[in-house]
């Protein structure tokens, strides 16, 4: 019989010690300066219209909350079927534009086309009584 040679399980080489340049990452995530405001101004218009951009809050927040899977299904396929014609960024944008759609209605029947003030106060759970 022959014999087989020692073998060694071994990971992946240890990372270089050298720190990565993060400051193009830092840099992009930071808000413009004012002086760049005018100049990135004329690059891409707003997407909210000017009488809602004086009290719009423009940081992004996670939401969670239940639908029907039903519900869920058929918002998917609309959205895989339209995103291109509809020119949706993200299922993010698609589902904020289907809420924002809701809100204009709404301020607009029972609020003579006003916003409601909003604030960031919890919501009670569960079903109204």
């Amino acid at each position: 019989m022959t014999e087989t040679p020692e073998r060694k399980v071994t990971g992946l080489a240890p990372r270089g010690t050298s720190t990565p340049d993060v400051s193009r990452l830092i840099a992009r995530n930071r808000p413009p300066a004012p002086d760049d405001e005018a100049a990135n101004s004329s690059a891409k218009p707003p997407a909210v219209p000017a009488t809602e951009r004086a009290d719009v809050d423009d940081t992004t927040v996670s939401v969670t909350f239940y639908m029907r899977r039903a519900v869920r299904a058929r918002a998917k396929a609309v959205f895989r079927a339209t995103r291109y014609i509809e020119q949706d960024d993200s299922w993010s944008a698609f589902l904020e534009g289907a809420i924002l759609a809701e809100v204009r209605r709404r301020e607009g029947v029972y609020n003579e086309g006003r916003p409601y003030p909003g604030d960031d106060r919890r919501l009670s759970p569960g079903r109204s009584i």
